[in-house]
């Protein structure tokens, strides 16, 4: 964020070199002159217009460059997420087929060596036909198993490439954005707002001067609220004390005697505050 505007002509746009102390500055190219103090003045203004609209924009470059690195951290986080959530089969998902097969093998066992058995035939039927309701619930469970990692993976991918994308955007505008040009401690939206008025109503023509006057505002501010928080605190104080003068000492304990005792110990602590 440059400070540097030149000094130029009015009447020409011909740079003006005008020296410390001169009261008047002549153009080397149109031969015009003018008082060095308007020439300068004339500087101050522009340079203020100028570092108005560049802590404006700076400002909402600062708000976005924020909401990019923001997204990008939190589509990370996703992937991250994601990529960390369980896709592969369960071990049991892949015996369905077997225990089908031995079920089919079992009843078929049973029909040849227990035919002329009734109550063996029943119990066979009812076991196999208990284990084809669990092994059928056991393909329901896979499938849904199955589908539910398909859509992560699909997610996975959907994540990554917005991942990419935001990463991309933000090393892009990362070039073209110098967030050093206001150091740390003046980037707070409220700074930002405060250093743009400075500049939109010419109290300074340079970060500097602008800096110095927002923490001229902030030094005040931080006064007026300890001065606030100092007022309260007497204010307690007072009603303490009334509390106290108030109090009627008697030979018995009562809920009177607590709320005394809370009282001072407040009234201590409010001293030990100050």
């Amino acid at each position: 964020m440059s400070e540097l505007i030149k000094y130029t002509c009015p009447s020409c746009g011909a740079n003006l070199s005008p020296a410390p102390g001169d009261k008047t500055v002549s153009c080397h190219f149109c031969g015009s002159t003018f008082s060095a103090s308007a020439i300068t003045d004339r500087y101050e203004q522009l340079s203020a217009e100028k570092l108005a609209k560049s802590t404006a924009k700076y400002k909402a470059d600062l708000i976005k460059y924020r909401e990019l690195r923001s997204n990008t951290s939190a589509l990370a986080d996703e992937v991250t997420s994601l990529s960390q959530t369980p896709t592969a089969l369960p071990i049991w998902a892949w015996l369905i087929i077997p225990l089908h097969f031995l079920a089919v093998v079992f009843i078929l066992i049973t029909i040849k060596f227990a035919w002329d058995n009734t109550a063996a035939m029943t119990f066979s039927f009812i076991v196999f036909f208990s284990a084809i309701i669990v092994l059928i619930a056991m393909d329901l469970k896979k499938k849904k198993i199955k589908r539910t990692a398909e859509e992560t993976n699909r997610q996975l991918r959907i994540k990554l490439d917005m991942l990419n994308k935001a990463r991309g955007e933000l090393e892009e505008f990362e070039k073209g954005f110098e967030i050093d040009a206001i150091p740390e401690s003046y980037r707070s939206f409220e700074a930002l707002d405060y250093i743009t008025d400075i500049f939109k109503t010419k109290q300074a023509s340079k970060l500097g001067d602008a800096f110095r006057l927002y923490d001229k505002h902030r030094h005040y501010k931080t006064m007026e609220e300890l001065q606030s928080r100092q007022v309260e605190l007497q204010q307690r104080q007072l009603e303490i004390m009334d509390e106290l003068a108030a109090y009627d000492f008697d030979d018995t304990y009562d809920d009177d005697d607590f709320t005394l005792h809370e009282a001072v110990q407040t009234f201590k602590k409010l001293n030990q505050d100050q």
